[in-house]
């Protein structure tokens, strides 16, 4: 099965839906100023990107290479997700430093104001059927929650806020982020 290009990263980091991305936060802008610098990073080399053989993507700090991945039928929710690497990319070029939790949240937050802006009405279900305690139903929440925030944002974001901070603890407890402590920091060296 193939999987997203470079050409892809690239058409995602153009498209007017994540050109409209606007974040602040501690001194750093996610957004159009930013994608536009990740995407001449990846033009000339500094930042890789690699085919990937797995359902996520996945950005490499120490080697400054965003992994792709396979293609699905949804477009709009892969762009969507390599915007999630990209801006842990846009993270490591800036040398912007926070914990690696705060850093997921801010992804999140992207990933989900990408979506907000490409699908007119896009919402997000949570299926009341789950058991409340299992891992599916505790990411749907999660995906709940952060489109909220998403679709409420005004362009600043505050990391001490109680909304994001009750962002950071819901990602806590997902089975792929529990490893992370608030002292846990990735690897952001700069490009």
């Amino acid at each position: 099965m193939a999987s997203y290009t470079k050409q892809d990263v690239i058409d995602t980091l153009t498209d007017p839906a994540a050109l409209r991305v606007t974040m602040y936060v501690k001194g750093l802008w996610i957004g159009a100023p930013s994608f536009s610098v990740l995407r001449l990073k990846i033009i000339d080399g500094s930042v890789k990107v690699e085919e990937g053989s797995k359902t996520n993507a996945y950005y490499l700090g120490k080697e400054n290479k965003i992994v792709t991945q396979m293609v699905s039928s949804s477009l709009e929710h892969a762009r969507a997700l390599l915007l999630h690497e990209c801006t842990h990319a846009v993270m490591d070029v800036y040398r912007f430093k926070v914990p690696a939790i705060t850093n997921e949240v801010l992804c999140y937050i992207t990933q989900y104001s990408y979506l907000n802006n490409k699908i007119p009405g896009f919402n997000v279900i949570v299926d009341k059927s789950l058991d409340p305690t299992s891992q599916n139903a505790l990411w749907d929440s999660f995906y709940k929650s952060v489109w909220d925030y998403a679709r409420n944002l005004q362009g600043y974001v505050d990391i001490t806020d109680w909304q994001f901070l009750s962002l950071r603890n819901h990602l806590r407890v997902l089975n792929i982020y529990q490893h992370l402590s608030e002292a846990t920091m990735y690897d952001h060296d700069g490009v």
